[in-house]
């Protein structure tokens, strides 16, 4: 599936932005967290 680029553009601001939300967290929340990364 080839998305437009304004689509493509759309959807890395959306993802920026919850990146921000959970880095915005405070610590304790993070640790609740399931960790996915290692």
């Amino acid at each position: 599936m080839q998305l437009s680029r304004s689509e493509q553009k759309r959807r890395i601001r959306e993802l920026e932005k919850l990146v921000q939300e959970l880095v915005a967290m405070p610590e304790p929340v993070l640790a609740r967290l399931p960790a996915t990364a290692e």
